[in-house]
């Protein structure tokens, strides 16, 4: 009676994850908030970095609100963080709502015993995503809502005016025009007749490409991340290289000999 038990409690379990993977793959993306309730200012302990940070790295495609390009709210899932405990222990939960705000999925409880707050809560939400790492969730790629009363002003234009080939010869740069990339959250490329979306995010910039004009579907090829001697940056992803601005916005990726240059727009 007990083996039966334990296999028809690991069934049920294992029945959980499976769905909880399926369900969560079916989303396109996840909100973060910027502060949760129980912190009393934004990012405290960059709690909500972190977040971020692992839902990214374990298959979700993680945006904080300001960051978030115009979508249907009901294709993404809403991100939140509980925090509760005893005196001598701090517990952490993730917690996924739909767009209507019912709860989606629960991680498992993360647990830590150091008194310093900032050690416990984040020692207690890595805990807690050691439940979602094992989800194996890939959820699908974003689609920007195209509905008359919800399209991007920059896709009011088209970008087919000027168009970038891809140059396969030594980029120029002039000495002393270092530039560090666009300030906006999002910009605008195009190279050889298809169009790109550059998005900012602190010292990052994340380049995705537009797979179709009619839904707008975009694909991530990589982070740029800056070079630790501070000349320009390097991305990692579908595309990889040394990555460069030139001072008119335009983006230079080399590979090798090879130099593919994403023509700025707006």
């Amino acid at each position: 009676m007990k083996q039966f038990l334990f296999f028809s409690i690991l069934f049920l379990l294992s029945l959980f994850s499976v769905t909880a993977q399926t369900n969560l793959s079916d989303y396109s993306f996840v909100v973060v908030p910027d502060n949760f309730e129980f912190t009393s200012e934004k990012d405290q302990f960059q709690l909500n970095s972190m977040t971020k940070q692992y839902l990214n790295s374990v298959g979700f495609n993680a945006f904080f609100q300001d960051e978030l390009p115009r979508v249907n709210n009901c294709d993404g899932l809403y991100a939140d963080v509980i925090s509760g405990g005893s005196f001598i222990t701090t517990t952490m939960q993730v917690i996924l709502k739909d767009c209507k705000g019912t709860v989606v999925f629960e991680s498992q409880e993360g647990k830590s015993k150091r008194k310093d707050y900032r050690q416990a809560y984040q020692e207690s939400l890595r805990e807690a995503f050691k439940s979602i790492n094992k989800l194996n969730v890939k959820q699908t790629d974003i689609v920007i809502d195209t509905s008359p009363s919800n399209v991007l002003k920059a896709t009011e234009k088209r970008l087919n005016d000027k168009v970038a080939p891809v140059i396969k010869d030594k980029v120029i740069v002039s000495k002393g025009s270092v530039y560090s990339g666009p300030e906006s959250k999002f910009s605008h490329y195009t190279n050889t007749r298809l169009s790109f979306l550059l998005r900012k995010y602190f010292d990052s910039y994340y380049l995705y490409r537009e797979d179709s004009d009619i839904d707008m579907t975009f694909t991530l090829l990589g982070e740029l991340k800056k070079r630790p001697d501070g000349k320009g940056y390097k991305i990692e992803g579908v595309l990889n290289g040394l990555a460069t601005f030139q001072e008119n916005g335009d983006l230079s990726i080399q590979n090798g000999t090879e130099v593919s240059v994403f023509v700025f727009q707006n």
